[in-house]
């Protein structure tokens, strides 16, 4: 599956970072085959404009799209998922971050968004991804909410605590 990835820039946040657990998350998607790619819009800080080209350029190549996100990155997050839903309407869009976990289903009521992953994302994401893949039912995926078929919101148990990280793949830092 191919995977965009996105940091959407922190108004409290000025130095480049990638966050570590969107950088194990997508170390744990390549780790499983799908393709990635991570667009740090934090780093690069283009022009609300750039960001709308890109999208029209690149984004309907992608068949799923992972916001990751702080509380105050809220605003950013919400108008990056309105124009993906705009501009790729099929385009399934996850949230995933301290914002997600803390907000999962306000976030799902009041954005055009497919999913949020509620805590640890590195599991619940290669498994929602597996899920997507096989065009198998999302209910079955630990740790996620979700919008099914008829619009209703719906949310699985949470996913368990990765408590040997070790096991996890190293983040792909050259992405």
């Amino acid at each position: 599956m191919r995977i965009l990835l996105i940091h959407p820039p922190s108004p409290k946040i000025y130095q480049a970072f990638l966050p570590l657990g969107l950088a194990y998350i997508a170390g744990a998607l390549l780790e499983r085959r799908h393709e990635i790619t991570v667009w740090d819009i934090n780093a690069e800080r283009p022009s609300r404009r750039a960001v709308l080209k890109r999208i029209r350029a690149e984004g309907g190549s992608y068949e799923l799209v992972g916001i990751s996100g702080l509380a105050g990155d809220y605003p950013y997050v919400a108008w990056l998922s309105k124009v993906f839903r705009k501009i790729h309407p099929r385009m399934k869009i996850v949230l995933g971050g301290y914002l997600a976990s803390a907000l999962p289903e306000v976030l799902m009521e009041n954005l055009p968004i497919d999913f949020v992953v509620v805590g640890e994302g590195e599991e619940t994401m290669v498994s929602l991804a597996e899920v997507l893949s096989r065009g198998a039912d999302p209910s079955e995926v630990k740790g996620l909410c979700f919008r099914d078929a008829s619009g209703r919101i719906g949310k699985t148990p949470p996913g368990s605590i990765i408590k040997d990280l070790d096991r996890l793949p190293l983040p792909p830092w050259d992405y």
